[in-house]
Order: structure tokens, then sequence, then C-alpha cells
């Protein structure tokens, strides 16, 4: 009895009649609809199917009905208007949005689908509860499940299947259900689940879905979830998420990634594009891609990044920590700090570390390291993976002819380089 049991599966309802009080069956409930802005959403409306062939529909507020027993939901049936086609209005359908759809599980950061729908009775309220993506979830649906379980039970009684199910809680699901008109996808709930995946896991998680769904999922991002989802991406899927969006809405984009990640991406536009993002960019930003945009891809140039920390030969250790500290988030690393003359010259280097076990008033150039491993603008990347293996470094700095420093490159920038040349730049291609 559905009146007696805490937890009931959409599959089992959809099993059932709508009933009026006499017991004559008024249709069979064909769908639920339930407010998606709720934490765990609540059925507001039954909808009941007549026919087989050619089906009519009708919606009927939970509000209304009167009592539950044996599964069976009991009403008046003068209040049924049944029609050719339904509308979750205000709401969220489980058939039509989430049964056989690909959600994004936030607790273990992947695109899975779902078989059947846990609800949670409380009162006279239903609410989804659980997503079930497991095998049993889809026999229950053929109406297998009892048959196997007792097949299982009987050779394998110790079997995992029978014991675990393949639940994620609703608060750890954001549905991929892509709005008709708008293109977008309708998140369950605020994008701080997504915010705590990491970059790469993200990118994972568009991949795995068709392109239709990956530019919805996307076009529901604000900006910096945008941003965050493009670092997972090689540049190619970058551009293909981007590129129907206006100039402005790029340009913003661009100005909040990093500046070596922003330049690969722009590679991929053509200059007249190009052109016409520079002339809506920051100014700053502008310059400094278009220095980056100047170098060959495979050279230390195209490589590097130009947000690092430099500091100045004449300051003190006490000084450089508290620079350090407030550049905390605008540099792609504070692990190193450059020592540069009034001309930019590097003449030396120093870790955080280091400063942190320094005497405070002691100036940094006493105690930088000199002359330190540094590559060339047009070096190659096979030159600076070399150095990197050869020294064991996190970052090293490029210069030019004149030993004017002009940026870094990190240890995962070229480890990216290295991974896609290993595979013959078909590193994290998307599935189509």
């Amino acid at each position: 009895m559905l009146a007696s049991k805490v937890f009931v599966f959409f599959t089992e309802l959809t099993r059932q009649f709508l009933l009026s009080k006499t017991g004559k069956p008024l249709g069979r409930i064909f769908d639920l609809i339930v407010d998606q802005k709720e934490m765990f959403p609540r059925v507001i409306s039954v909808v009941v199917s007549t026919g087989v062939i050619r089906r009519s529909y009708a919606v009927f507020p939970w509000e209304k009905i009167q009592t539950t027993d044996e599964c069976c939901l009991i009403t008046e049936a003068q209040d049924l208007v049944f029609k050719d086609f339904y509308q979750a209005e205000n709401g969220m359908s489980l058939r039509r949005d989430i049964l056989d759809k690909q959600i994004v599980d936030t607790l273990n950061r992947k695109v899975v689908r779902v078989n059947d729908i846990h609800l949670l009775r409380a009162e006279n309220n239903l609410h989804i509860a659980h997503v079930d993506i497991g095998m049993r979830g889809l026999l229950r649906r053929l109406d297998l499940e009892l048959a196997v379980d007792n097949i299982i039970r009987f050779f394998r009684p110790d079997a995992k299947y029978l014991e675990n199910d393949m639940f994620i809680s609703w608060k750890y699901v954001q549905p991929l259900a892509i709005h008709p008109i708008k293109g977008m996808i309708t998140l369950s709930v605020s994008q701080e689940q997504l915010s705590s995946i990491p970059p790469a896991e993200l990118g994972d998680i568009i991949l795995g879905l068709d392109v239709y769904e990956r530019v919805a999922l996307f076009r529901s991002l604000d900006i910096k979830m945008k941003v965050k989802a493009l670092l997972g991406l090689e540049a190619g899927v970058q551009k293909s998420l981007v590129e129907d969006m206006d100039p402005k809405s790029i340009a913003d984009i661009l100005n909040l990634m990093p500046p070596d990640n922003a330049a690969d991406l722009l590679g991929e536009f053509s200059d007249r594009q190009t052109d016409s993002l520079f002339n809506v960019m920051e100014s700053d930003k502008a310059k400094k891609l278009a220095a980056l945009l100047g170098h060959e891809a495979h050279s230390a140039g195209g490589l590097m990044t130009t947000e690092f920390i430099t500091l100045p030969e004449n300051i003190t250790v006490e000084e450089a920590i508290n620079r350090i500290k407030g550049m905390t988030g605008k540099a792609e690393t504070i692990y190193y700090g450059y020592i540069v003359d009034d001309a930019r010259h590097l003449i030396g280097m120093t870790t955080f570390r280091h400063l942190l076990f320094a005497q405070p008033q002691k100036l940094i150039s006493e105690i930088m390291i000199k002359r330190p491993v540094r590559v060339h603008l047009t070096d190659t990347a096979r030159k600076v993976a070399f150095l990197f293996d050869k020294y064991g470094l996190l970052a090293i700095p490029v210069v030019n002819g004149e030993a004017v420093i002009h940026g870094i490159i990190t240890v995962d920038d070229i480890l990216g380089h290295i991974i896609q040349k290993a595979y013959k730049k078909r590193a994290r291609k998307p599935k189509l």
C-alpha cells in the first residue's frame, strides 16, 4: 500500500490506475510533474492517460487527491479533462525530463543515465529522493526485477547485486533537459555543486554529452563556470562551445582566462575574428594576448603565460612576502618569484618557501638564486621539456635575447603539450 510505504518507485506508480470513488478506472498513471525549485522536488500534478495506439492525457493537481491505497489514486471523475497532449507547466516532467535521460552526477563527477526514480512519501506529498542508475532499475522497468532477484538469490545468495542499489541522491543531480526554445539546460539546483568539480573533470562531463547537450549545458553556466569548463577542454572543443556567442560575451570569457589558455583559444579563430575580439576586450589583456599569438605555437613563447610574479632587487624579504600575498590569484603560480632590474632583465629567482625562512630585513638580492635556469622565446618545446626533467622545476622563465623576462612556462603547460603530441593531438577528443 502506498499509504504505508515510505518510498515508492516511479515505475511502480505508472503501472497503477487513477480510480474514482466507486473504483472505476479513470486512466493509467503516465507521468508526474514536480516543482523543481525545491531541493527535493515535490510532486504537484499527476498525468493520467487513456488509450494505447492513440493516447489522450489529463493533468490532475496532486493537492486534490483525497486518499491513496494500493498505489491507486482516488478522485472525482468530473475533474479530469483529456486532451491529445499535455505540458509540464511551472514544473518538470519525470517521464520527459528525467527518465532515460542523461544527468550530471556531481558527487562522482560523471554523466549517467536514469533508469528509475525513487520517490519519498512525506504525509500526503511525494518528493524525488534518488535516481536509480543501476541494472535493477532497468529490470524493474521491464517488470523482471523480482524474477531476476529470485534467480540470483538461488545461485548467488551473497551477490552484491542483491544488496547494492545504484542510487544517487537528488541533491547531487543536475538533469540535462534541454529547453525546446531557448536550447538551454535547466539545472535542478544552484551551480555551487558544479563549482566544486575540478576543470579537467568538468571537461570530461561536457565531453560525455552529445553535441546539443554539450552546448546547452555550457549556455546554462554563469561566466565563471564557463571559464572553468573551458579550462578542462582542448582549444578546438572550446571554440565549438563559444563560436556562436556574440563577440562581447566571448571577450568577457577571454578576459577571465589565463593568458596562455586564452591565446590557445584565440588561435582557433581567423585573423579577422581575432581582431574583432581584441576590439571589445580589455586593452591590457588584448596586448598580452596579441604578444602571445605572435609566437610559434610550439615554441617557448607560444607555451608561456604572462601572469607571473616579478620582484625588484632592492626590496627586503618582508616586503617581497607582502607583495606576493597581494598577488595571490593574479599569477599562474606563486611558488617562484623572479627578481628583475628596472629594465626587467632577469637577474635571479627565489621561492616563497625560501623567503619564509629568510631574515625579514635582508634584501632579496642577497638571498636570491643568481643566473636561474631560463629558456628563450624561440626555444622548442622539446628543449623546455628537457630542462624541466633535468632540473625538476615547477616553472621556467622565458626571456628574449637581452634577458628581459616575458613570461613563464609551468610544468602542467609543458606536460599537456607532451601528452597531446604523444596521442597525435587526439587527446581528450570528444565523442560525437
